[in-house]
């Protein structure tokens, strides 16, 4: 099943459709002599063919997108969700921290500032800031009691990005997926196993990483064929 989201917009995308297709009868009528209340001309047609034109290519780009949310959820596999989740669980512990510590970086920096600007002191602070802290962390600060919405909506869609990404190296070397019982979650939270599909067979296997300035929990997913 597609998004809530996804089958709003392609809602939204065929009332507007409608509505463009109706105004150029409208203009088409005008333009053979009948009623024109609006002055219609050529440019009209024109504008609202090119209109046309770009709602229907946006509503196609809506219906591959629909069909790979389907897709997706056709071939959603417990194996994959608790991995995700523990990812998510684990990244939202790091951003939380990294934030809190930004935050009383920005703080202490303030604090030496006295209020007094100046331009090197501000330029090594904003330099440090970015080597020592994640774009994530710098971004949450700009929505104030907002930062845990916004951290929150970065989370969810990083987790439906790294569930496409996983799914579809998967499905392209099994095909549909038949039987993914044999994936299991390991004690550290990885996800190791192997898929079967109607094309075959894929084995996966996650290879955490760490290390000097590795931002959050960061890890490999190794998927290979079956032979």
């Amino acid at each position: 099943m597609m998004k809530k989201e996804t089958a709003a917009k392609i809602e939204s995308s065929r009332a507007k459709i409608e509505k463009i297709q109706a105004k150029i009868v409208r203009i088409q009528e005008a333009l053979n002599g009948g009623k024109n209340p609006y002055n219609y001309d050529e440019w009209d047609m024109r504008t609202a063919t090119q209109e046309l034109k770009d709602a229907n290519e946006y509503m196609q780009r809506l219906a591959v997108k629909a069909d790979e949310e389907t897709n997706l959820e056709a071939n959603r596999i417990e194996a994959i969700e608790i991995f995700l989740a523990n990812w998510r669980e684990k990244a939202e512990g790091y951003y939380r921290n990294e934030y809190t510590q930004l935050k009383q970086y920005v703080a202490d920096y303030e604090a030496q500032s006295d209020g007094k600007y100046n331009r090197e002191r501000y330029t090594a602070f904003k330099k440090t800031m970015k080597e020592r802290f994640s774009s994530v962390a710098i971004d949450l600060t700009q929505y104030g009691r907002e930062w845990e919405t916004r951290l929150a909506k970065i989370l969810d869609s990083e987790k439906d990005n790294k569930r496409k990404m996983l799914i579809l190296r998967v499905t392209k070397i099994t095909g549909e997926i038949t039987d993914a019982k044999a994936l299991h979650i390991g004690d550290n939270g990885e996800i190791n196993g192997i898929a079967v599909g109607e094309k075959g067979s894929a084995r996966v296997e996650t290879i955490s990483a760490g290390g000097w300035n590795i931002q959050c929990f960061h890890f490999r997913v190794l998927v290979k064929e079956v032979a």
